[in-house]
């Protein structure tokens, strides 16, 4: 493994057939590989221990390209840290699904004619969906009684597994405030 710092934030990382071998990825399968994310990891906290850096802690882009000498390629961009901080209002809390920007918009005027639309995140999926992000709530929030609305017109979603998915597949419609602002359309 060869290892360039190109900048602050980003590494060029040489791999030879035999590094390949060793973290187990193979360059012709790499976009169906579901575990491969795991072993760039692997690969990225070796290369943060050659160069020094932290990189491979953060939010990454790896671009990957094949060499002719049977080895690959990486380059490792971080991306910026100011993205996840987008979703920060949400972080701990509810996440819900609807098939339609029409529903969405809806349950928003539902939650704000409760009270409640300070501290939420709407996303619009690459698969046409929207997600709208709340946040943990207390036992006296006005929510409960519009909880109803959100399961009438949305889908309740694993949180964690919507905060991956959003990460890597969703455009931030409002990152703070969604409810209070969507419910003026």
């Amino acid at each position: 493994m060869e290892v360039i710092l190109i900048d602050d934030g980003k590494l060029k990382i040489m791999l030879t057939e035999e590094d390949l071998r060793e973290f187990a990825i193979d360059c012709d399968d790499a976009e169906s590989d579901a575990d491969l994310r795991r072993r760039f990891k692997d690969v990225l906290r070796r290369a943060d221990d050659i160069c020094g850096t932290s990189i491979g802690t953060s939010r990454v882009m790896v671009q990957l390209f094949q060499s002719r000498d049977g080895g690959c390629e990486l380059f490792v961009t971080r991306l910026s840290e100011a993205l996840p901080s987008e979703k920060r209002s949400a972080e701990c809390g509810s996440a819900y699904v609807f098939e339609s920007l029409g529903a969405l918009v809806a349950v928003c005027r539902l939650l704000c004619a409760r009270g409640y639309g300070k501290h939420s995140s709407a996303f619009s999926t690459d698969g046409g969906e929207y997600v709208l992000m709340l946040p943990e709530l207390s036992s006296g929030s006005p929510l409960p009684l519009a909880a109803a609305c959100l399961d009438e017109y949305g889908t309740r979603c694993n949180d964690e597994k919507t905060r991956t998915y959003i990460s890597e597949h969703a455009h931030t419609i409002c990152a703070d405030g969604a409810a209070e602002i969507l419910s003026k359309f």
